[in-house]
């Protein structure tokens, strides 16, 4: 499973994950990805580091991913300690990643809010953190929504910052309404910016 469609890893048998691992779960629009086994899913170990639970939004047109309830693993017994939890910041409050035993045991995400567009702190608003955030990235590759790729193509750029430039100032629970924290940039410097931005995109494709 993983990039721009979730899937479902199915395997027969049992899987233990090594110490130290992570394992990782990508959202998109409403869908994650799933880990399906049938014997046990040993996410745990003894005595060493524990395996990380990464949580990873995609960002473009589309895949933003929304509020609802994901099951990320299912499997016939279900062994579970993560030494941490990364990803997906306050869209999913502590207490709402839930493991639930039956005749299958489950874990489950509870997203609360759709994916605000240019969050890349994750906080629930689009604010001068988040062009900070783009700001360090710009005109880098291989960079992913925390890094300020707001359209998911790998890349930040100046379309990341027209993401982040037309929802900034909003958040989740406000839309269209100034959002709280962080020191608001003038117009003027914004303009210059992305003047700035323009002109080093021009500069690098003139050279390429």
């Amino acid at each position: 499973p993983g990039g721009d469609t979730p899937g479902t890893l199915t395997v027969t048998g049992d899987v233990t994950m090594a110490a130290g691992s992570a394992f990782e779960v990508d959202f998109v629009g409403n869908a994650a990805d799933q880990l399906n086994v049938g014997g046990t899913l040993k996410l745990s170990s003894e005595g060493e580091s524990q395996p990380k639970l990464v949580l990873r939004p995609n960002g473009g047109e589309g895949k933003l991913f929304k509020a609802g309830t994901y099951v990320i693993a299912d499997a016939g017994v279900l062994d579970i300690e993560f030494a941490t939890v990364e990803g997906l910041g306050d869209y999913l409050p502590e207490g709402n990643l839930v493991y639930a035993d039956g005749a299958r045991d489950t874990l489950t995400a509870t997203i609360v809010h759709d994916l605000h567009p240019g969050d890349a702190d994750l906080n629930l608003t689009t604010d001068v953190r988040d062009f900070n955030v783009w700001n360090t990235n710009k005109f880098t590759s291989g960079t992913d929504w925390a890094s300020g790729d707001f359209d998911g193509n790998g890349v930040t750029d100046v379309r990341d910052f027209n993401v982040w430039n037309t929802s900034k100032f909003t958040s989740v629970t406000t839309p269209g309404a100034p959002a709280a924290g962080g020191q608001v940039p003038e117009p003027g410097t914004l303009a210059l910016l992305a003047m700035g931005a323009l002109g080093l995109l021009a500069m690098r494709r003139r050279k390429n």
